[in-house]
């Protein structure tokens, strides 16, 4: 078994059907890089109209978490069951996700999250799959989004969208990470508009950053292209992931790139809406670099 930069993946559930496809990825994934799953579940009390007494909330919230640590153990089983190399292991906390999310990072060394996500569209994005865009824009850890229609099968072809932020080279060494698993494809794209003097400008800076990466990563299936279009980066992407027949985008998030320059909101959080495909998001730590 190789030595993988997964070593322990967290997989929040709230034991709905999207967070049961990203168990069956983070299992897929686990089993082929040796990593550890923790399966993580938080709870707590949505305020409502009935008053409860200090007993009754007592009560209440023990019922709930013995409820969801009966579901949780018949995870593990299920799990244990079907991918016997892989280990795993659970964690119910009473707290909002997020936070009980950042806690379980620090506590269990985690390296990764895998979660799922639901599409939505318009107005709708500021209340479906906030959870999952919160976590993409906040953690500090990479973060594999798998939407709730997603079917698993084998990764052959992997799209990373770079804006050559010099971490996006770490991000690519843990890409191919998990690509060279399944022998895939990395096609590292630039999407340029169509004036002449950011074209030129791109392709010159598409160059250097391809004999940076060559330098550091040794993988026979890494390709680079300066990609131009007029459209939206959003637009570009759907296309070049249809064209290509891709099965995973990637690229890296951080409050200071293009994206946040020509998005309303960063283009990370409208991939975690949008897509119909596995999304990989990675967290820059230098942008200035």
């Amino acid at each position: 078994m190789k030595t993988s930069f997964f070593k322990n993946i967290l997989v929040p559930t709230d034991f709905s059907k999207g967070a049961d496809i990203a168990l069956e990825y983070a299992c897929e994934f686990a089993s082929k890089l040796g990593a550890k799953i923790v399966l993580m579940h938080s709870y707590h009390m949505v305020p409502g109209r009935r008053i409860y007494t200090l007993e009754q909330i007592e009560n209440l919230m023990k019922q709930i978490r013995q409820d969801a640590e009966n579901r949780l153990k018949k995870y593990v089983s299920d799990v244990e069951k079907k991918y016997p190399s892989v280990a795993i292991e659970f964690v119910n906390e009473s707290g909002l996700l997020f936070d009980v999310i950042q806690k379980t990072i620090e506590e269990k060394n985690i390296d990764a999250i895998i979660m799922g996500t639901k599409g939505a569209s318009g107005f709708q994005e500021y209340f479906v799959g906030s959870n999952t865009a919160n976590v993409i824009e906040n953690c500090n850890i990479p973060v594999f989004v798998i939407p709730e229609e997603a079917h698993y099968h084998p990764i052959k072809k992997i799209l990373y969208a770079t804006d050559f932020e010099y971490d996006d080279i770490t991000a690519i060494k843990k890409l191919v990470d998990l690509a060279s698993v399944y022998d895939a494809e990395i096609e590292v794209v630039h999407i340029s508009p169509g004036g002449k003097y950011e074209v030129s400008l791109n392709e010159e800076l598409m160059n250097w950053f391809k004999d940076i990466a060559q330098t550091q990563i040794k993988y026979p299936k890494l390709y680079f292209k300066n990609v131009i279009d007029n459209t939206s980066i959003l637009s570009a992407l759907n296309t070049l992931i249809k064209n290509k027949n891709i099965d995973l985008v990637a690229m890296s998030t951080t409050g200071k790139t293009f994206i946040k320059r020509l998005f309303t909101g960063s283009i990370s959080r409208k991939m975690a809406y949008h897509t119909d495909i596995p999304f990989f998001c990675f967290h820059i730590e230098n942008p200035d670099e």
